[in-house]
């Protein structure tokens, strides 16, 4: 057995991957956390099924007992097929590639069942069983997020049907914000980022939603074939469609000028129903490709100098756990 082969068993063993009925959870060593909230096909009938809300005083209410009357309550119940598929090939990517791998975070429910990318009460029905499961996908996170302790990259995987047949990214900056480039930090989901590497330097930002420093740059880099927003091609969605992020994005992302910074990844059709899988096969690496250089580019390895290089690491100093 070589001395790569050996150090990667060893690293594979030291990680528990941890299932219950609702989440999948695998600790990691590289300061990146995927997660992948819609993307589970689960459905115990514990579980009640979501449904629209009752559009109560002017508000919409989401209770198990509340018949719905209203379309402006609309909830969303069907899944972002094969986006686990997909964060588990990225994982399995940068594992390959490092001998290192991803925090990884999945709701294995049914999003009909529970969409861990909502608010609490909007998503659970005051249901126990619903809200024991958001709760614990969200302390999975956290518990990533805590163990890393330091700089680190939140990613949400989604997929999405849109026309246009771009990936999306989003920073928690609206289409319009997007389109006129006032790109406003404190709204920023990678502010953190942005602070670090421009300092007051308002027109430097840019550099990393859609300038050459960006997730965008690097994933367009890896292939022709992908159009994504924003980027050095497509700075804006103009009047395409585009999601900005999440209750995820929001919550994790460093608008707070927390140390996590988050981005959401909103994978087309195309990518995703690929009729072998091959495509979306693809795609993974070329997204974990793209991570890999965003994290060590951007200074979240710290002053390692973090190659990837397992040999290198090995010899100089084999209790070496993590990178960064």
């Amino acid at each position: 057995m070589s001395a790569i082969t050996a150090i990667a068993l060893f690293s594979f063993l030291l990680v528990p991957f941890v299932w219950s009925q609702t989440v999948t959870y695998i600790p990691g060593e590289l300061p990146l956390i995927l997660s992948v909230p819609h993307g589970g096909a689960l459905k115990p009938v514990e579980f009640p099924d979501r449904h629209y809300g009752c559009f109560i005083d002017n508000e919409c209410v989401f209770e198990q007992d509340c018949t719905p009357q209203s379309s402006s309550c609309k909830v969303s119940t069907l899944k972002d097929a094969f986006t686990r598929d997909i964060g588990m090939a990225v994982s399995d990517f940068i594992f390959r590639e490092t001998e290192l791998h991803p925090y990884v975070v999945i709701n294995e429910l049914h999003r009909i069942k529970l969409d861990a990318n909502r608010e609490i009460n909007e998503v659970t029905l005051n249901n126990p069983n619903a809200i024991a499961a958001f709760n614990e996908y969200n302390q999975r996170v956290e518990e990533a997020i805590n163990s890393i302790n330091a700089r680190a990259l939140f990613i949400d995987i989604h997929g999405q049907t849109h026309p246009e047949n771009w990936v999306e990214l989003g920073y928690r900056l609206s289409s319009n914000e997007l389109n006129t480039g006032t790109l406003p930090k404190e709204k920023c989901s990678i502010r953190r980022l942005q602070e670090d590497s421009c300092g007051s330097n308002v027109t430097c930002s840019y550099l990393y939603i859609s300038g050459q420093h960006s997730l965008g740059a690097y994933l367009e880099s890896t292939s022709e074939e992908y159009s994504v927003v924003p980027s050095p091609e497509n700075e804006s969605p103009g009047s395409g469609n585009y999601f900005a992020g999440g209750y995820n994005t929001d919550t994790y992302g460093s608008d707070m000028l927390g140390v996590t910074d988050a981005i959401q990844v909103e994978i087309p059709r195309p990518i995703r129903f690929s009729e072998d899988g091959f495509d979306r096969n693809l795609f993974a690496e070329q997204l974990g490709k793209s991570l890999l250089e965003f994290l060590e580019d951007n200074g979240y390895l710290g002053d390692s100098p973090c190659s990837f290089d397992i040999q290198e690491r090995a010899t100089s100093s084999p209790s070496v756990s993590r990178c960064w």
